[in-house]
């Protein structure tokens, strides 16, 4: 299920140049462009500008913490109920503490070393964004692909699915 969900996600964000990508239709900064440049450009749901923010701040405050292994950096965004999906881990809905705890403990086994968000879009379910990265597990680096997506509740945006491969 987990490799399903990778390659069609693969499948969808082919590149058309050798660092470009392409999201509806526009192409997005090469690498070695910071994260908020690229979210400048992200074409997501046509409403109002403080709720794209709301949609930035969130990619970026997860990018921060991915980076540096820090959930507390994003768990305040998470939804009441969270899908979260992590490698060689537990998969599930939990509730935002639960989620929060999962996560932290998957940082303290699993020690990121980079990530960045390459690629932004938009769904029927809401705004998503993906990236990859590297952790170190026992002293061994891995690659890591990252898949996390919003949804509205209330008025403001939340986290609802955060899937680590």
């Amino acid at each position: 299920m987990k490799l399903g969900i990778f390659v069609l996600l693969s499948l969808l964000f082919i590149a058309p140049g050798a660092n470009s990508q392409v999201v509806r239709g526009r192409a997005l900064p090469e690498k070695g462009h910071r994260v908020s440049d690229s979210l400048r450009r992200l074409p997501l749901r046509s409403t109002p500008k403080v709720t794209q923010k709301e949609q930035w701040e969130i990619f970026q405050s997860v990018q921060r913490g991915i980076s540096r292994g820090d959930a507390a950096m994003f768990a305040k965004y998470f939804g009441a109920q969270v899908y979260i999906s992590l490698r060689d881990n537990e998969s599930g809905v939990f509730s935002s503490s639960q989620a929060f705890y999962l996560l932290s403990n998957f940082f303290s086994l699993h020690r990121p070393i980079g990530f960045e968000f390459t690629t932004f879009g938009d769904s029927d379910d809401g705004p998503y964004a993906t990236g990859g990265g590297t952790i170190v597990i026992r002293g061994v680096r891995e690659r890591i692909q990252v898949y996390v997506s919003l949804s509205h509740t209330g008025s403001r945006w939340v986290i609802a699915q955060l899937n680590i491969y």
